[in-house]
């Protein structure tokens, strides 16, 4: 199946799922069915205005040269302030374990990060860092398919693991999963086939991080004995379905920040919002982030239903890119955001899909855009943006010397 309709399917086929409470959480409304509808229809507009006849000549490739040296100058700049910081949480786990929780890492406004020690530090990070370990993983995936050395990627990952673990996160998991799947998908585009050894280890080792990844939801506190029901509720058809039941309580909510008023744009742009905002308020300290006002918000818990026990259910930091697009300009963006997103997608898609592989990090990010737009809003992000715009640098100065075609 084509990239761009598994992302409209499951898009719809979760959205769908939401109207029936199968775990226990409120089902949304008319005006959630309504919303969504509206920006899949946007979606299929875009995908439907970029196709293979525009790309059948396209055939460029990038120089790996230049790009694995891009990659180990990235890498080099990232490696001090992972080791750093992996030290400081040993000391922390091995002083004081009951201290370290996901509240006190990452830290809040009244309190520091205990591993930052500032709120500055933390939040360029965030910002840069965080983005450099992403782009370093997917510029990884693609050196490991094209050169057929996988170091590349273990190398990237193994980053990940630790920036993830240091946060008591478990992003890896998903991360490796959607690795396979993608590889999956694109395999028969590219020239390089993966061996069979490498496929069976890469699964194991994604069902091994499973395990280990329960294993950090016992150190957050997210769970005490593991029931496999409670788990597939939970875990499985809950997660995948409370941001649009988080949307369709704020839709609902007359004072939620989405019904008061519109952002036009600002919320779109997430952390490029958020710099330009931290620069003015050297100035003016009234002027605050609307992307960072947002995961203020949404970091709240908000009681959601109640699960087969009787026990309440509680959710935060959820709420899809639904969310941003109709909090920038209601249904009229809801519909044009989604058609640019379908746009690009497509364009990345059928780009590899005729063997232009510069695109190959491109489709990788925007395919990922897609399922994560289910959980959260990626554009909000402290990262995409920054990702996007280091992936561009990366793909000229590897393209330098071929001519340029849209």
């Amino acid at each position: 199946m084509k990239i761009p309709l598994i992302i409209f399917f499951w898009i719809f086929g979760l959205c769908f799922l939401s109207n029936f409470s199968i775990g226990g959480l409120y089902p949304v409304t008319y005006v959630t069915g309504i919303l969504v509808g509206i920006g899949l229809i946007g979606y299929i507009f875009g995908i439907s205005f970029y196709g293979v006849k525009k790309t059948i000549n396209d055939t460029r490739h990038v120089r790996l040269n230049k790009l694995i040296n891009s990659y180990n100058y990235l890498l080099y700049l990232i490696l001090p302030f992972i080791l750093i910081l992996l030290v400081k949480f040993i000391i922390l786990i091995v002083s004081d374990p009951s201290a370290v929780t996901r509240q006190s890492l990452f830290g809040n406004s009244d309190s520091h990060s205990i591993l930052f020690g500032s709120q500055a530090i933390e939040l360029l990070y965030i910002i840069f860092i965080a983005s450099f370990i992403k782009v370093l993983v997917i510029i990884g995936f693609y050196l490991s398919i094209q050169t057929k050395r996988i170091k590349y990627l273990l190398i990237a990952n193994l980053i990940f693991i630790v920036d993830s673990i240091i946060f008591l996160g478990r992003g890896f998991i998903l991360e490796f999963i959607f690795q396979l799947i993608f590889y999956i998908l694109i395999y028969k585009y590219i020239n390089i086939k993966l061996s069979k050894f490498y496929k069976f280890s890469t699964l194991f080792i994604v069902i091994f991080l499973i395990f280990f990844g329960s294993i950090i939801s016992k150190v957050r506190g997210d769970s005490d004995v593991i029931n496999l029901t409670d788990f597939f509720y939970s875990q499985v058809v809950n997660y995948h379905t409370v941001g649009f039941v988080i949307l369709d309580n704020e839709l609902n909510n007359i004072r939620s920040p989405i019904n008061i008023s519109n952002t036009y744009g600002l919320a779109t742009l997430g952390v490029l919002e958020r710099i330009a905002v931290l620069i003015i308020r050297r100035f003016d300290k009234s002027i605050d982030s609307v992307s960072g006002q947002n995961g203020e918000y949404l970091a709240e818990f908000r009681a959601l239903g109640y699960n087969a026990n009787g026990d309440q259910l509680n959710y935060n930091a959820f709420g899809t890119i639904f969310y941003t697009f109709y909090q920038d300009g209601g249904f009229i963006f809801v519909f044009f955001g989604m058609l640019i997103y379908g746009f690009f997608l497509s364009k990345a898609y059928y780009k590899v899909r005729c063997g232009n592989d510069s695109y190959i990090p491109f489709l990788y990010l925007l395919f990922q855009m897609g399922f994560n737009s289910v959980f959260f809003s990626p554009l909000e992000s402290s990262i995409f943006w920054i990702v996007v715009i280091v992936l561009f640098l990366f793909r000229y100065i590897s393209l330098n010397g071929y001519n340029k075609t849209s």
